[in-house]
């Protein structure tokens, strides 16, 4: 089994609540059933990755000299390799899995310092609004079935 995750599992980002929730749950439930498989011959492999390029979760968001994109390519071929070489986990790019096991050994303090430094708690929140505008609307609609809420500023009143 192959899980799709994000470092969004690991850290909370700003301005992704319900997508951060998600990925820690998603890690949580992937390391009870790799501890309930452990010896039936069913591997489970968990892929990590920051932000990737040219997805519908990334529009609008700013890569930086401190948070680079993946392409969509890479994270493919990740999912690949894991599918033949299983792994507990796999990251994309290589180099994040260091980064982000040595930033979570930190006291919170000092790791939400070393984040913020680094733009990673405002990628999700200094965004282009406009890129980002026609995804934040699909998604403000789909938590409430048959109506879509007005956007920001439309609300018909005078």
């Amino acid at each position: 089994m192959i899980n799709v995750s994000s470092v969004a599992g690991r850290w909370g980002i700003p301005g992704e609540n319900v997508y951060v929730a998600a990925k820690h749950g998603l890690d949580g439930l992937a390391d009870v059933a790799r501890a309930e498989l452990r010896g039936s011959g069913v591997s489970l492999t968990t892929v990590y990755m920051g932000p990737v390029a040219g997805t519908e979760l990334s529009l609008g968001m700013k890569p930086s000299r401190r948070v680079r994109f993946s392409t969509s390519t890479q994270v493919a071929a990740a999912i690949v390799g894991a599918s033949l070489n299983p792994t507990p986990e796999v990251w994309v790019p290589r180099s994040l899995r260091w980064r982000v096991k040595s930033i979570n050994v930190l006291p919170r303090s000092i790791r939400d310092r070393l984040l913020a430094a680094a733009g990673v708690m405002e990628i999700a929140t200094h965004v282009d609004r406009a890129a980002r505008a026609a995804y934040e609307h699909r998604i403000a609609s789909s938590g409430s079935p048959g109506r879509a809420p007005e956007p920001a500023g439309m609300t018909g009143e005078s």
